[in-house]
């Protein structure tokens, strides 16, 4: 594969598995918040939190417009962070003690998840759901990228066993 191919198929891959993931996130806020009553609050709380602040988001209910503005947002994150996940599972076929970037950067990942929740206070707006949402769509890029590179985990194992 040349170089201008493999910066292709990275890109490529990237973007599905980021497309992917935030898909399974909006899932998973959809379900948690149509059971709870208000299908569009978290992303509408989340809207409100990124440009309005913490005190503006304690007060808000799930609306239309602001859950596709959050939505987009969320979605660019997650084409993002594909992005990354498909440049790193590039670099593990080839080095694979890498993998440890991944490691640190999935925790920072989680770390934030959890400080939004702390961060707003806002009922309904919990831990679970934020966490879940992200475990999901993490695991879902993840095994996507997987699928398409099943070398990898092989690799992994012989770095480690020399």
């Amino acid at each position: 594969m040349s170089t201008q191919e493999r910066r292709i198929s990275v890109v490529a891959e990237g973007l599905v598995a980021g497309l992917l993931g935030g898909v399974a996130v909006i899932g998973v806020f959809l379900i948690h918040d149509a059971v709870r009553g208000d299908a569009l609050l978290t992303p509408s709380v989340l809207n409100a939190l990124l440009f309005e602040g913490a005190d503006a988001a304690r007060q808000v209910e799930g609306e239309l417009a602001p859950a596709l503005v959050y939505g987009a947002v969320h979605l660019l994150a997650w084409l993002a962070a594909g992005l990354l996940a498909a440049v790193l599972i590039h670099l593990v076929e080839r080095h694979p003690a890498v993998w440890q970037l991944g490691f640190v950067a999935v925790a920072g990942a989680y770390a934030a998840v959890l400080w939004v929740e702390g961060a707003l206070g806002v009922p309904g707006l919990g831990r679970f759901h934020l966490l879940a949402g992200a475990l999901i769509g993490s695991g879902v890029m993840l095994t996507w990228l997987w699928w398409r590179h099943p070398e990898v985990l092989e690799r992994l194992d012989d770095a480690y066993e020399r």
